[in-house]
């Protein structure tokens, strides 16, 4: 550190963050398709990366925000994982991921979809309803509400199938 006309800087030396590479990670692989075997690489670095909440020490008003965007993009880290799975019909690789993902915010209805969906493709359609009915559980009980009407299409549409 080098203090110079009242404020500290760094000097002239190599520094790495790992918030920076986190952040870099992701906007990189938002770039590519779930197809792309490198956007995979990328959620995956992205992922190793997060340690959980960011500045838990710091009881700050200023880092709350922060900390909420760098646990969100986690999420979509483990979200980018799992489409990449289901690109290559991996499902229970990516409802893993996804469940993941429900396990920092079970309140996302796209995370819900999206395990409905692998499940309905390999072919288990009772477990695919049965996450519907995990989804309007958690959303009547957090948040007094119904799920979306996509959440609902989705799940008409699953039920109107034949059994598995």
């Amino acid at each position: 550190m080098i203090m110079e006309g009242g404020q500290y800087r760094l000097g002239d030396v190599d520094y790495w963050f790992d918030v920076e590479e986190f952040e870099t990670l992701i906007e990189r692989a938002r770039l590519l398709p779930p197809q792309d075997w490198q956007a995979e690489d990328l959620w995956r670095r992205a992922v190793a990366l997060y340690r959980g909440d960011f500045l838990t020490e710091v009881e700050r008003v200023w880092c709350v925000p922060k900390r909420e965007q760098l646990r969100e993009m986690y999420v979509e880290s483990l979200i980018g994982v799992g489409r990449c799975h289901e690109a290559r019909s991996e499902f229970q690789k990516a409802i893993d991921r996804y469940r993941l993902a429900l396990g920092v915010n079970e309140l996302r209805e796209d995370v819900h979809r999206r395990i409905m969906h692998c499940y309905t493709k390999a072919g288990r359609r009772s477990e695919a309803l049965a996450q519907y009915h995990r989804c309007r559980e958690i959303l009547r009980q957090e948040l007094d509400i119904e799920p979306s009407a996509e959440t609902r299409r989705l799940y008409e549409q699953i039920a109107g199938k034949r059994p598995d």
